[in-house]
């Protein structure tokens, strides 16, 4: 919504094979039929990954992202662990604010806290919890898409 507020034009890569089951803020509808192996586009396309809490399909992105060396920013996310030891891997965060400026600062931008969320250039790759894939969700999440 907020890439679409601020003037953006926004993309959705749907798992679906149906361009009319895209949520109403997208502007180009592209519906893939590929199901969750679309998660594979969204993390190759992305240069920071945001994970917004999520079930599996969120936990297949982080995985996808990592092993591509794309950094992971994650609110309320999985917690990852290797033989039960902590994986730090993602760059934890507790809102919103806090992920829009580590992605600031992973994209080399100088980040701007007191900017609406709603402002700034688009990231690809960001997840929002069962809404990226174009359904029509109602939820307030960062306005990045």
């Amino acid at each position: 919504r907020g890439a679409k507020a601020e003037g953006g034009v926004t993309v959705g890569l749907l798992p679906g094979r149906h361009r009319a089951d895209a949520n109403p803020w997208v502007d180009v509808a592209i519906p893939t039929g590929l199901g969750e192996a679309r998660n594979a586009l969204v993390v190759r396309v992305a240069d920071v990954v945001v994970a917004i809490g999520g079930e599996y399909g969120t936990l297949s992105e982080i995985a996808l992202a990592l092993k591509a060396g794309h950094p992971v920013v994650g609110v309320g996310t999985w917690e990852l662990s290797r033989d039960s030891v902590s994986d730090s891997s993602i760059i934890r965060v507790s809102g919103a604010r806090e992920a829009v400026a580590a992605v600031d600062r992973l994209l080399g931008r100088q980040a701007d806290v007191t900017r609406p969320l709603e402002s700034g250039p688009p990231v690809v790759g960001v997840r929002r919890p069962a809404c990226w894939d174009g359904g029509h969700h109602d939820e307030a999440t960062p306005a990045y898409a």
